[in-house]
């Protein structure tokens, strides 16, 4: 199994917009389980975009004097929804899980050195989950033959979930197929249920001569799953058309002539 990365690659931030409307949806197509999924791409994306200008303050070393010793890292989202990134070093469960530098970000994703980072206490849960995770993943399934981001969130009732997408751009390859979900108890130690797709074959296209229109084929399920939402909204602006086609529907992201993006739904 190739390694499972700690170190995200999406960089698409251009255009992350609200959608503007939707069409009058297919019947039986569910509005609302659509709408949730969605809300958590545009969460995946921004927790990307965090981790990309953190790093860019990060290839500073002077802001992060440890940071050689740095192999694991996860961001998070305040009270007043802005993000952190925090950069650690955590090897193993039953040892250490130091912080060894920490940004914050304001509402234009400006990284600055965080003035109040979080200590051991805070990041050990986060890492934990994030451990505990992907030893999860390896084990259910070894082989899996590409490279898989993680991305962890706090929910409301305090529990943590880690979500497993295929990283962008793999040899140059925009990649679909598999995704993979764990809730865990709050300290990060114990899975409490797991859900996903996957058909045991992941599908990819050129990124660079290639197709200007695509169709990701997701018509074993009936209904869109978040990895091909995130998909979508990770991809619309390398690819003229994007249709994300399930046994029921097809959906697909077009911009208005304000620039923003929407959602329109189509029965098959």
């Amino acid at each position: 199994m190739k390694k499972i990365l700690h170190l995200s690659c999406i960089f698409l931030f251009a255009g992350v917009m609200a959608v503007s409307g939707q069409n009058d949806v297919p019947a039986g197509f569910d509005v609302s389980s659509f709408n949730r999924k969605f809300a958590t791409a545009r969460w995946l994306t921004d927790y990307d975009r965090a981790f990309w200008a953190a790093m860019q303050m990060l290839e500073n070393a002077t802001s992060c004097p440890g940071h050689e010793a740095i192999n694991d890292w996860f961001c998070y989202t305040d009270a007043d929804t802005l993000w952190h990134v925090v950069f650690l070093s955590f090897r193993a469960p039953d040892g250490p899980c130091e912080v060894l530098c920490s940004y914050s970000l304001d509402k234009a994703f400006s990284p600055h050195p965080d003035p109040q980072a979080p200590g051991p206490d805070f990041a050990r849960p986060y890492a934990l989950a994030l451990y505990t995770a992907s030893q999860r993943l390896m084990r259910d399934h070894p082989d899996l033959p590409v490279e898989m981001n993680r991305y962890v969130r706090r929910e409301e009732d305090g529990k943590l979930r880690v979500w497993f997408f295929p990283s962008p751009f793999q040899n140059d390859r925009a990649v679909y197929g598999g995704e993979f979900s764990f809730l865990l108890s709050g300290d990060g130690k114990e899975i409490l249920s797991s859900t996903g797709y996957y058909a045991g074959t992941f599908r990819s296209f050129p990124l660079e001569g290639g197709p200007s229109e695509i169709s990701l084929d997701y018509t074993d399920v009936d209904a869109p799953t978040l990895g091909g939402i995130l998909f979508v909204w990770q991809y619309k602006e390398l690819f003229d058309k994007i249709r994300l086609v399930t046994a029921r529907s097809v959906s697909t992201v077009l911009r208005d002539h304000t620039g923003e993006y929407y959602w329109i739904h189509v029965e098959r």
